[in-house]
């Protein structure tokens, strides 16, 4: 059965559906209700599986199982206690990033978008959609799922700014040019395809890129990055003000600086794809309220 999904798995970027895939799924996901409880080395390999189909499952109601049964055999990574920390780098106040200073805040505001929210929630599912937005800046505040996490689609965006604040479960963005996303830090992953001229703030276990140029990810992983028929990528550390003006806080177990892997060159020598941005390139950007 496993060799069956990973052949499936390897196949995921074909638009054919068999119709053994419901009754796939369906052995999937009773093997992850029967590791929820075992440590077996079995785990690792069904979270794989599962997080494959997620990545290529459009009905809402699968989409909902799948990540029910990741949610029971994945633990969240617990946050650091304090700032994370780089090798290349000494510890620094904020201020050192010459952003101007935010006012102090007695408790967090109540978050206001800066234009209208699109009615993005489809039929009650987790899927949140942003899409066709061109030339404005805009912070998406809310969105609400059964267990407060939801699936993000972000697509055809053009010379804006978006600042997500609300947690997410995974994330798919597609054709961005020429803009700035900041994004809450997901618990899952977090692929992007088409991408051009994009600076891209996000934390992930796994961040997958393609077809992509000229991109700069002030980003934090757990597993890695892969990237495929790209280049001009730019590598720099995640680091966002919440909408309470505090820091937004990592896990000690992620990686920031650690070198993605190239599909396109695997054995290869010569010139890369990717280089760590210069820390004259390394900013801060924030999910809170714009400046007045």
């Amino acid at each position: 059965m496993l060799a069956r999904l990973q052949q499936r798995h390897g196949d995921r970027d074909k638009p054919v559906k068999r119709k053994d895939d419901g009754h796939d799924l369906d052995l999937v996901l009773e093997r992850a209700a029967a590791l929820a409880s075992d440590s077996t080395s079995d785990r690792e390999q069904t979270i794989q599986l599962l997080e494959a189909q997620l990545q290529q499952e459009e009905n809402s109601y699968k989409v909902t199982q799948i990540r029910k049964a990741l949610l029971e055999l994945k633990p969240k990574p617990q946050a650091s206690t304090a700032p994370f920390q780089f090798a290349a780098q000494p510890q620094k106040p904020i201020g050192a990033f010459k952003f101007s200073a935010l006012p102090s805040r007695p408790a967090a505001p109540q978050a206001q978008a800066s234009g209208p929210l699109i009615p993005n929630m489809l039929d009650g599912s987790d899927l949140f959609k942003i899409e066709n937005i061109d030339g404005e800046e805009r912070r998406f505040d809310e969105a609400t799922s059964v267990d407060g996490e939801v699936e993000l689609r972000i697509s055809n965006i053009k010379n804006s700014t978006l600042r997500i604040s609300f947690p997410t479960h995974s994330v798919r963005m597609r054709d961005i040019q020429d803009s700035t996303l900041v994004l809450h830090p997901s618990t899952s992953s977090i692929s992007i395809d088409d991408a051009k001229n994009v600076k891209l703030f996000c934390r992930g276990d796994q961040i997958r890129i393609h077809r992509s140029s000229n991109t700069t990810l002030y980003c934090a992983f757990k597993t890695g990055i892969i990237m495929e028929h790209c280049r001009g990528i730019k590598l720099a550390p995640y680091r966002v003000l919440g909408i309470d003006g505090e820091m937004i806080e990592i896990s000690k177990t992620d990686l920031e600086m650690a070198a993605p892997q190239d599909m396109d060159q695997l054995g290869l020598e010569g010139p890369r794809n990717w280089h760590v941005a210069e820390e004259s390139e390394w900013i801060t950007e924030k999910l809170g309220p714009f400046d007045a």
